[in-house]
């Protein structure tokens, strides 16, 4: 006999747990599945956050842990570069206290039936839910160029697939990218000994800015700081973020379409530049294996 609850969460990283507190707050049942924080255990440990501390806390509406608290409470600085491995951990904090229903348990199968939704666990449970929600977060959506997807595995590989990158030492490393996960990679891949070059489709890398602790008032009026970044526009979205909702579709689209692209934290540039072969204004039209 399966059991039945209102709400099933497909995933325990930070969309999940926040989601579950929502459920909490407002007394909806719900059951959540998966291993907590496990994308971001996985990834290395020597890769770091883009955003800012306050920037990236997870829901939690009773016993509210922000991560810039959390850090402080830690020493960790809220302004630096914060490593994965913290993030991780403090998810993995915000989970034991407030989320500690989290079942450690994959899903492997969901279906409609009757009006509902039969979820199918690893360990052969059946559990019938009224909603279920994926929060899976960003490995389902790691793509492969369509012109590189005949080669071999053992060739072509997603960043995301990798919690180490000294299995490369020695070896010629092509990366194809221009945001924060490929020039991170090349970073890495040449600190470990790598020869790296990386192919980038547009004619610049854009890198954010480091905002200065001591900034007149004109600047920070003229540029205010927001957990989006600096600047008035990533102010007003992050103050009012359903503004945005509210805007005609001839305006908005275009506006979701390019704001927030590609973009490289300030404190990779010095670890980048001249570093190592970048070619600008490339894109692959094919690839295949040579010895």
């Amino acid at each position: 006999m399966a059991s039945e609850t209102d709400v099933v969460i497909v995933g325990a990283g930070p969309y999940g747990l926040s989601i579950a507190g929502h459920c909490k707050k407002r007394g909806v049942p719900f059951r959540i599945f998966g291993t907590p924080m496990k994308f971001w255990r996985d990834m290395p440990h020597s890769m770091y956050l883009k955003s800012f501390a306050d920037a990236t806390s997870i829901y939690t509406p009773e016993n509210y842990i922000g991560f810039d608290k959390y850090s402080e409470e830690r020493n960790l600085e809220n302004d630096e570069p914060c490593a994965i491995v913290d993030f991780a951990a403090y998810g993995e904090h915000v989970q034991r206290v407030n989320v500690p229903e989290v079942e450690a348990v994959d899903v492997v199968r969901v279906e409609t039936r009757s009006g509902r939704f039969l979820v199918t666990l690893a360990n052969g449970e059946a559990v019938v839910a009224r909603n279920v929600i994926v929060a899976t977060g960003l490995k389902a959506f790691s793509r492969i160029p369509s012109e590189l997807r005949g080669l071999s595995e053992q060739l072509v590989s997603h960043t995301s697939d990798h919690n180490s990158v000294e299995h490369f030492r020695g070896r010629t490393v092509f990366v194809i990218g221009a945001g924060q996960s490929a020039l991170q990679a090349c970073a890495l891949l040449h600190e470990a000994g790598s020869a790296v070059e990386l192919f980038v489709r547009g004619g610049s890398i854009s890198f954010s800015s480091r905002m200065q602790p001591d900034r007149s008032l004109f600047e920070r009026l003229r540029n205010p700081r927001s957990k989006l970044g600096v600047g008035l526009k990533n102010w007003l979205i992050a103050t009012f973020p359903f503004i945005v909702f509210h805007v005609p579709d001839r305006w908005r689209i275009p506006f979701v379409k390019t704001y927030l692209g590609p973009n490289v934290a300030w404190w990779l540039k010095e670890r980048v530049t001249d570093k190592f072969p970048i070619h600008l204004n490339v894109a692959v039209e094919g690839a295949r294996e040579h010895d």
